[in-house]
């Protein structure tokens, strides 16, 4: 019998909590980082987690400039540990997403936007709901 595999699978739906920043790594690659926050429960059961997310390569650079804050996505990816030292031989460590597929769905404050995707090349369709629209539950 082979060696055991394991399954990391994230899959996410939040809101934006600043606007993404896009660098460039040593060999020229474009690195779209932001961070998103997804509040699940309700009344005094209701949390916030935030995610740290990364997403590598020229296909999301397109979707860059519409990841503002506030901007309601949809990702999925993996999780991701790093580490560094910084100046003072410190370890530090940041636990992060690196986003395979990422949707728009929604401006963040119950309007659409059009949608775009970043991961799969193709439009988003705006999930969102007008905001006279009440939910029927």
């Amino acid at each position: 019998m082979g060696a055991k595999k394991g399954m990391n699978v994230v899959i996410a739906v939040g809101n934006l909590g600043k606007d993404a920043e896009m660098k460039y790594s040593q060999n020229g690659k474009p690195i779209v980082t932001f961070s998103m926050a997804a509040t699940t429960g309700y009344g005094e059961y209701e949390q916030t987690e935030w995610f740290n997310c990364v997403a590598f390569g020229d296909r999301f650079t397109n979707v860059t400039q519409y990841l503002k804050k506030g901007q309601m996505i949809g990702v999925s990816g993996s999780l991701q540990t790093r580490s560094w030292e910084d100046n003072e031989g410190k370890k530090h460590y940041r636990t992060e997403v690196k986003v395979n597929e990422l949707t728009l769905l929604g401006n963040g404050n119950g309007g659409g936007n059009g949608g775009a995707s970043g991961g799969n090349g193709g439009a988003a369709t705006d999930q969102t709901t007008g905001a006279g629209d009440e939910i029927p539950f």
